[in-house]
């Protein structure tokens, strides 16, 4: 059975270990640091009016020393800069 644990963040933990977190990008990014995950899915991330910070500075860094993934779940917002992100990866570039 799993170890659920709701403040000061919901945690998940399972039987095989994994654990399973939501945390938010407010702050800029700061309920992130200090930890590190094999796999992050950034849930509207279209909508971060920091977004290349919060990519680049804090979430690239989470993952990067575990060789993790970053997923983007968003519905577009214009071109800001995660829709220029998004049309560049379409394009191959990142």
């Amino acid at each position: 059975m799993a170890d659920i644990k709701e403040s000061p963040w919901p945690r998940i933990v399972l039987a095989n270990g994994a654990i399973i977190e939501a945390r938010s990008t407010a702050g800029d990014g700061e309920r992130l640091l200090g930890n590190d995950y094999d796999f992050a899915n950034w849930d509207e991330a279209a909508f971060e009016k920091k977004f290349e910070l919060i990519r680049d500075n804090v979430l690239r860094m989470r993952l990067i020393d575990r060789a993790g993934t970053l997923d983007f779940t968003s519905t577009g917002n214009g071109r800001n800069p995660f829709g220029l992100f998004l049309l560049a990866g379409l394009e191959g570039k990142d």
